[in-house]
């Protein structure tokens, strides 16, 4: 994790820099940076759920790498069809009511002490990320 000694160290250089890469100035807007945090900690809960929940279903349940790949696929199932209806959701109930329940979408596929049934918390967490990401993503952007 980076240290308040790195954040400060960073903002010095791209404030000195006259083409930083990323502008240290743009967090002072107020979409960007709710749009960057929300982004990063989605990331940083899916990512992580990846890394313990193949650990989950190769040590605990005993399924094979290759069988633990496979019990990961419901988040492709639902990605790939939820993002072609995230704009339609927005446009219907609104940028605000989509994120939230993205985020407890997420929440919720994240919050099983037990993990009893992989595939159904995959889904609802991907339901999460896929109606949230590019909302988030488009924040920043603005």
């Amino acid at each position: 994790m980076l240290s308040v000694g790195g954040f400060v160290a960073y903002t010095i250089a791209g404030l000195r820099t006259p083409h930083s890469l990323l502008d240290p100035r743009l967090f002072k807007l107020r979409g960007f940076r709710a749009g960057s945090i929300t982004i990063v900690v989605q990331f940083m809960a899916v990512f992580g759920f990846f890394f313990v929940g193949l650990q989950f279903v190769q040590l605990i349940l005993g399924y094979s790498p290759f069988k633990g790949a496979l019990a990961m696929l419901p988040v492709a199932a639902v990605v790939l069809p939820m993002s072609q209806q995230t704009p339609k959701l927005v446009a219907r109930f609104g940028l605000r009511t989509v994120m939230a329940v993205g985020l407890l979408s997420l929440a919720a596929g994240m919050d099983s002490p037990h993990l009893p049934v992989v595939s159904i918390i995959l889904v609802i967490a991907a339901i999460g990320v896929v109606i949230r990401a590019p909302k988030a993503s488009a924040t920043v952007a603005d």
